[in-house]
């Protein structure tokens, strides 16, 4: 079933289709018409059949949609089910598509604009070198009730399809492409599901690629992030060690590799494989999709390396990521990690103080702020503790559980604070 449905003008159809992508990959079930009525020729019943079954509705509000009649329908349907107490529809949510202006307070969509949620998708270049466009998917998917995942994180349905086209080895019969496509698309929609559905379905198309004599990367890839994400290291590094096996000239293996070193605790291959993987993106600089990663890989090194204690490398690091990049939260979470090893506690408490803003956001539940909120509170505690303030450790540590009451990391940090006199 549908669990939210879009509402724009067919001139913002790029920006509704790269966001129906990513939510639809991150487990979400999304509607658009163009895409997904495949039972009616009628607009309008179609669309108010789907409404009625949607938890959010989604509006992509710019100039264009707001000179469209058939939108402002939309919106007005959208507002007299989210009044009806026999309807599931729970929430609308408003993606700002245009800068501010004076559009912005004429020709108003909906009523009752107070209610409802915003997120601003404005002003992002297209390779979002600022990270606008991050921030923004991010919200929106916390406000559904998604973990967002990124590209690069589980490879989508167009990408392996993209490859399947590319592929220049052995031919493949026009039925056998289509199965591999309609196969990934099921496994993709089978991540969230329970009982290892995904699992058996990557292994299956692993399988039949194999039996076809064809090697495609996003199998291996993806093999190697679904293992990750439910614990599985040592199958995970198995399945990105194939991808770097297979295709050694692409940087997007050896990064999953490293990261998996790294959660099995070996370090000095996960700084092997990092430093493998900035090298090779930095041979291919005119693939902006590499070169978007820049910056996660050198903060994942910065990381790799304060375990290691290289202080003085990780130091190095953080200064060669982009000015831009280095704004990001994860990175100054990094940089606060840095310091304090450093016993840099002025600067630490320095950097906190320039992102502590973000806690006036944690009443989103977006899973992946919460986390990341939830590891600078636990740095804030490891700071403060220093300073012999036990009661504001304890204060810091209870606030990360509350944000991540999965990570046993800071549960076991309070008690030995807890215990400690």
């Amino acid at each position: 079933m549908n669990n939210s449905i879009f509402s724009y003008s067919i001139k913002d159809a790029a920006l509704v289709m790269r966001i129906y992508d990513d939510i639809d990959r991150s487990g979400g079930h999304p509607w658009r018409f163009e895409l997904d009525n495949k039972t009616s020729g009628n607009f309008e019943a179609s669309f108010k059949k789907v409404l009625k079954q949607s938890k959010y509705f989604i509006l992509i509000d710019s100039q264009e949609a707001r000179c469209s009649e058939i939108v402002k329908k939309e919106c007005k349907w959208a507002e007299a089910l989210l009044n009806d107490p026999e309807s599931v529809l729970s929430k609308i949510i408003v993606c700002i598509t245009e800068q501010d202006g004076d559009w912005r307070k004429t020709d108003l969509l909906l009523k009752k604009i107070e209610k409802y949620s915003y997120i601003d998708f404005s002003g992002y270049d297209q390779f979002d070198q600022f990270d606008k466009y991050k921030k923004s998917i991010h919200r929106l998917c916390g406000f559904i009730g998604l973990d967002y995942k990124p590209w690069t994180t589980v490879p989508r349905a167009s990408d392996f399809q993209k490859e399947l086209f590319e592929y220049s080895g052995k031919e493949m019969s026009i039925d056998d492409r289509n199965f591999l496509i309609n196969d990934y698309e099921n496994f993709q929609s089978s991540i969230h599901m329970p009982q290892g559905h995904a699992q058996q379905r990557i292994l299956w198309i692993i399988e039949r690629c194999e039996l076809l004599q064809i090697k495609i990367i996003s199998v291996f890839l993806a093999q190697g992030v679904l293992a990750a994400n439910n614990d599985r290291f040592v199958e995970s590094r198995q399945a990105f060690q194939l991808a770097v096996d297979h295709f050694p000239g692409d940087p997007r293996g050896w990064a999953g590799l490293a990261a998996a070193f790294f959660y099995l605790g070996n370090y000095n291959k996960a700084l092997d494989g990092y430093n493998h993987t900035i090298g090779l993106i930095n041979q291919h600089k005119h693939l902006f999709k590499h070169q978007d990663r820049l910056a996660d890989i050198l903060h994942n090194k910065v990381e790799t390396l304060i375990r290691m204690e290289q202080l003085e490398e990780a130091d190095d690091t953080i200064s060669s990521i982009a000015t831009n990049k280095r704004q990001l939260p994860e990175v100054k979470i990094a940089e606060i990690k840095l310091r304090i090893k450093q016993k840099r506690y002025d600067e630490a408490a320095s950097v906190y103080a320039e992102i502590q803003y973000l806690l006036e956001f944690k009443h989103l539940n977006d899973v992946w702020l919460n986390k990341l909120l939830a590891s600078l509170e636990r740095e804030m505690a490891r700071l403060v503790y220093y300073y012999n303030n036990r009661e504001e450790a304890i204060y810091h540590l209870k606030l990360a559980i509350e944000l991540d009451p999965e990570e046993n990391q800071y549960k076991d940090d309070l008690a030995q604070i807890t215990k400690k006199k």
